[in-house]
């Protein structure tokens, strides 16, 4: 019995005093950076789905605002948030950006 009371009060004593890890605050920032990142892609979906969006905006965003946004803000941001690897999100992210340019027939030059 005096080996569980002495086991359960050193468990107790070490558990006891854990306390939970605070936040990074660079970290929390870069997911703020990613949310609102993350915002502006579904907006750029949005409008490549939209029936009333033109071809000449469907354009501008495939070949020339994803782009710049992915390479740009998207990739470094991954790597500080991730490290250096691609994950499937960025795959997905590419795939689904690709298909619109096969779906509405949109060359880039």
């Amino acid at each position: 019995m005096e080996t569980i009371s002495f086991l359960c009060l050193i468990t107790f004593g070490i558990f006891g005093c854990y306390e939970p890890e605070q936040p990074d605050p660079e970290r929390e920032q870069l997911l703020l950076e990613y949310k609102e990142l993350d915002s502006k892609f579904m907006w750029y979906q949005a409008q490549l789905v939209g029936p009333a969006t033109e071809n000449e905006l469907r354009k501008q965003i495939i070949c020339s605002d994803f782009p710049t946004a992915y390479e740009q803000e998207y990739k470094p941001l991954m790597i500080k948030l991730e490290g250096t690897h691609e994950t499937d999100h960025s795959k997905d992210l590419m795939n689904a950006f690709d298909s619109y340019k096969s779906k509405y027939n949109i060359q880039c030059n």
